[in-house]
């Protein structure tokens, strides 16, 4: 829930590069973010608009837009929340790691917590065991917080009954097509024209460029780590990880599942004054067999359901329990307490986790030294010679032919090669499928020549035709508006410009559909009075609507009750932003946020 409602970018949370003489970007109480931080926080960025795009995006561009200012409100609107649940004091325990752990999808094979899959996602992200733990308990202390403020937020039924009268109100309107396939150009191009068509979309008519990249690939392959550890650090990471290597309280469990509350409280009701399960259950499910769940542990289950099977004592049976399949009646046949197994039992499965923690840790600080570097100016070939890395190359690369290069097949490096700037390099990056770093250098971008314009001279002037048409369509539609605007009929302005007949829509704000018109269409003719026409709006191929709104009937004395429903829903799901924006305002004016403008702006400016 806190991602999705704050739409918060972490870059750097809980992985900010620590280092002497640190230049600050800004700090959020006593956290402090450094310039080397919001470059990699920025760059991150850069690349994952162009790789969301399939086009490089530029900083320059981020920074017209004014994208930047964005990434730096979400990066404090996470710190913001992060300080605050320290105040607050909201504590994290393990087991509830160990809970919320076990609930990815992600990380399951077949239902259960699959501890391979979690050590792939720790070796993939460049992350420790221990670092991921802290930043999760971070997470979630983050989103308990969110939660205690947006839960149970009512909406008034006043509001809805209001909202409702105008949503169903029935908005009957003409809607005027101008097809721009029906646009005939009489027209013949002059020579000028076409050329200077030619050099404005020269781009197209170029063959595909050409890189000359070098590029370091590590991994955990590079790293060497001193296999031999003390009894007595293994010891104290056993302790700190002791909830791992413990089996949780598992029940041999019995149940009765009722579509029906009255029927659940019948059948508790006959528990309660001595028959037993087995007779109940036969009773109210004369054609079931088996009622038995087998041994189940909390994990798996809604937290309410859990505490029901686990909160009875055994022998006994639960109060009703509630959920989206209907009503539950637990019976607790028995229970295997739970198990934590012992340092000797578990030692070497410590000590290989301890190894492998340390090599993921130093290849966390070699991929941030790289990183580092590369802000910093440095090339490819001094990060290889400090890190003991060989420099591969990859000459005239480019995004559409065949390399026989195995690495420039690979996705990610592709992404980076065309992603990347001229004299530039990439981040470090995690390769897709492997436990492998990458980082790209374009070390020169060989322009291709265009193709001459005589070999191209028919697409340039179907070029020239379809502009031809846009603009006899966007015309076309202009003059139809103002002569509606001005009062004339629709049927005299449709008979003027040799349109088709206007079809005849009615629709309302719950029921926005019509056949064959986009929806801004119709969102636009929603938005009119009567009497009124929308401005001209053209869709994907090129086609011009205007809409004439010829009446609004008003809405049924009476919504549907599913109407109301729904409405109430979609109110129920904008309150807690607005109430976040607020807690996030308060919270800026309670923790100390300092911004230093010239750092942010110096670092955007700089080149990667």
């Amino acid at each position: 829930m806190l991602l999705l409602v704050l739409t918060f970018v972490l870059w750097g949370v809980g992985d900010i590069i620590r280092k002497h003489n640190k230049v600050l970007a800004f700090k959020v109480g006593n956290i402090e973010y450094t310039d080397l931080d919001w470059h990699k926080a920025f760059q991150q960025y850069v690349q994952r608009m162009s790789a969301q795009f399939q086009k490089h995006i530029t900083p320059d561009e981020i920074r017209e837009n004014n994208l930047h200012i964005v990434i730096l409100n979400q990066l404090i609107n996470s710190f913001l929340i992060q300080e605050e649940s320290r105040d607050l004091g909201i504590i994290v325990s393990d087991d509830m790691v160990k809970y919320e752990l076990a609930t990815i999808p992600e990380l399951q094979t077949n239902g259960t917590f699959d501890r391979e899959k979690f050590q792939y996602m720790l070796r993939s992200s460049g992350q420790t065991e221990d670092e991921f733990i802290k930043n999760f308990k971070n997470d979630i202390a983050q989103q308990n917080l969110i939660m205690s403020l947006t839960l149970n937020r009512e909406v008034s039924k006043s509001l809805v009954n209001t909202l409702l009268e105008a949503s169903n109100s029935l908005h009957n309107a003409q809607i005027v097509k101008i097809a721009f396939n029906d646009i005939k150009v009489s027209e013949t191009p002059k020579e000028e024209d076409l050329q200077q068509i030619y050099q404005q979309n020269i781009a197209k008519f170029s063959f595909p460029e050409k890189r000359n990249l070098s590029y370091i690939q590590f991994g955990l392959n590079d790293i060497k780590t001193d296999e031999n550890v003390s009894d007595q650090i293994l010891q104290e990471q056993y302790e700190s990880k002791k909830a791992i290597f413990t089996e949780p309280e598992k029940r041999k469990v019995q149940q009765m599942v009722f579509k029906e509350e009255s029927q659940a409280q019948d059948a508790l009701r006959m528990l309660q004054e001595g028959s037993t399960f087995a007779t109940v259950a036969k009773k109210f499910f004369p054609n079931q067999k088996n009622f038995s769940m087998g041994e189940v542990s909390a994990q798996g289950f809604d937290k309410e359901i859990a505490d029901g099977i686990f909160s009875t004592a055994v022998g006994k049976n639960s109060r009703i329990i509630q959920s989206p399949l209907g009503y539950h009646i637990f019976m607790i046949e028995s229970n295997t307490p739970t198990k934590t197994k012992t340092f000797a039992e578990v030692r070497d499965t410590v000590k290989k986790q301890y190894l492998e923690d340390a090599r993921f840790e130093a290849l966390s600080k070699m991929a941030q030294d790289i990183d580092a570097m590369i802000a910093a100016g440095s090339d490819l070939t001094s990060i290889g010679e400090k890190h003991g890395l060989t420099v591969g190359s990859v000459k005239e690369f480019t995004d559409t032919g065949e390399q026989k290069e195995k690495i420039a097949q690979n996705p990610v490096f592709r992404q980076l090669a065309v992603t990347t700037e001229d004299r530039h390099a990439s981040l470090v990056t995690p390769l897709s499928g492997q436990d492998q770093f990458i980082v790209v250098s374009v070390d020169e971008v060989a322009k291709q020549p265009p193709q001459d314009f005589a070999d191209v001279k028919d697409k340039v002037q179907a070029m020239w035709q379809a502009l031809k048409q846009d603009q006899i369509a966007s015309t076309t539609a202009n003059n139809v508006y103002s002569k509606l605007v001005s009062g004339e009929k629709i049927g005299d302005v449709v008979k003027e410009f040799k349109l088709t007949t206007p079809q005849t829509v009615a629709v309302s704000y719950l029921n926005p559909k019509a056949a064959d018109y986009p929806d801004n269409v119709i969102e636009a003719l929603l938005a009119e009075d009567s009497n009124k026409a929308t401005r001209p709006i053209s869709d994907d191929k090129k086609n011009y609507y205007i809409a004439y709104v010829t009446s609004i009937s008003k809405a049924p004395a009476r919504p549907q009750p599913e109407q109301t429903d729904k409405l109430t829903s979609q109110l129920q799901q904008q309150i807690p932003n607005e109430i976040i924006l607020q807690y996030l305002a308060h919270l800026r004016k309670k923790h100390n946020v300092e911004v230093y403008d010239d750092v942010i702006n110096t670092v955007i400016k700089q080149k990667s």
